[in-house]
């Protein structure tokens, strides 16, 4: 019955990069919402008419979008660079979302899809953290400073796999 009820859609091409064996359930969704450009914003509130300051959190100089949060800012560049460091040195900064999405579908034999698609999603959804964190709700930090001063990145990829010295 439901089957004959439920409308049908095409499988939109990104969905293998949201939806995937071994995905991680609460990174899948933040994911997958990131994707639909369905994330609560600061521009967004805005826009459903709430008086709140849009500016970026992390930069203090941008509006708060989701390209900008995930892709543009200085701190997210920050660590996407250090991300490019262990899975694609080669790789520089993403310049859309588009972008991102067909780097995660790429695969080579240092770093296979599925391993680009768990660490993109454990990134994005840890920035989003992050940014929940510095907009009053406490979560661990992405980046700290150990006794010496200096910073650690802490990007947990559902597997605790990257402790990076910066």
């Amino acid at each position: 019955m439901w089957e004959a009820l439920r409308p049908r859609a095409q499988v939109k091409d990104w969905a293998r990069s949201v939806w995937f064996s071994g995905a991680i359930p609460r990174q899948a969704f933040i994911m997958w919402l990131a994707n639909l450009n369905r994330l609560p914003t600061k521009m967004r509130l805005a826009s459903w008419g709430l008086n709140i300051q849009t500016v970026c959190c992390f930069c203090n100089s941008h509006d708060e979008t989701r390209d900008h949060l995930f892709l543009e800012c200085s701190y997210s560049t920050a660590l996407w660079l250090r991300f490019f460091a262990r899975l694609d040195p080669n790789r520089t900064a993403f310049l859309s979302w588009e972008e991102l999405l067909s780097w995660i579908r790429f695969s080579t034999a240092s770093a296979p899809s599925t391993i680009r698609k768990l660490a993109t999603q454990s990134m994005i959804y840890n920035i989003w953290r992050q940014r929940n964190s510095a907009t009053g709700i406490s979560v661990m930090p992405l980046v700290r400073e150990d006794i010496g001063g200096n910073s650690l990145l802490l990007c947990n990829f559902g597997l605790d796999c990257c402790n990076l010295l910066i």
